[in-house]
């Protein structure tokens, strides 16, 4: 459980900083399992400090971003995402009780040789840390989805990264003070291999648009 915790938050990535406080609910059980975050001693120091201290870290306030601040091609940081095995058959239960998401056994027999996550949690948790990420965002509504494509399954603790940028701005002709966005993602896991690929379509206020 050491590793993961390491391999999921401490990334000398500054761009996951700023959320990792929406993070500390779901840490802090994996938190106070550890004696100190002393793994982190491979990261840059400034890194591990941070790191160190995370119990402390406070809400980071973020300029609010309106659809006039927003530039095609850049990119969103967003968490990485892992699915245990528990979190795989509990969202398979529920949701999409196929038995390759629900039992081990039958899982093994399949084509893909064991437990995988069902991609409607793929799609969901990865969902979650974009939302994370969008959180200074003055989204008014989403509007669509792009296709999604899957590539390869995703099994327990594998860790994905999820790669989002903004493309196809386009001012909205009907509604005053807002526009259109498509937001790209591209989710990989720890050995590179694609995962899913798809996109939201977003309803985004301007800055003077009272509907916020």
């Amino acid at each position: 459980m050491k590793n993961n915790v390491i391999n999921n938050y401490c990334l000398e990535d500054k761009s996951t900083r700023d959320q990792m406080w929406y993070r500390y609910p779901r840490l802090r059980e994996e938190l106070d399992s550890l004696e100190e975050l002393n793994y982190c001693s491979v990261l840059k120091q400034d890194t591990c400090q941070i790191y160190s201290r995370l119990k402390e870290l406070k809400p980071i306030k973020k300029k609010k971003k309106y659809f006039d601040d927003l530039i095609d091609g850049d990119s969103l940081g967003c968490m990485p995402v892992t699915l245990t095995k528990n979190d795989i058959l509990s969202f398979a239960k529920a949701f999409d009780p196929q038995p390759f998401h629900i039992d081990e056994s039958l899982a093994k027999k399949s084509i893909f040789k064991g437990l995988i996550a069902s991609s409607l949690h793929t799609l969901s948790a990865c969902t979650r840390v974009v939302s994370e990420a969008l959180c200074n965002v003055a989204i008014i509504s989403g509007v669509g989805m792009d296709e999604v494509k899957m590539y390869n399954p995703v099994r327990p603790d594998d860790i994905l990264k999820v790669e989002a940028w903004w493309t196809n701005l386009k001012r909205s002709n009907s509604r005053l003070n807002s526009g259109f966005a498509t937001l790209k993602c591209k989710v990989i896991n720890q050995k590179d291999k694609p995962v899913i690929n798809y996109g939201y379509q977003l309803l985004i206020s301007s800055e003077n648009n009272n509907c916020q």
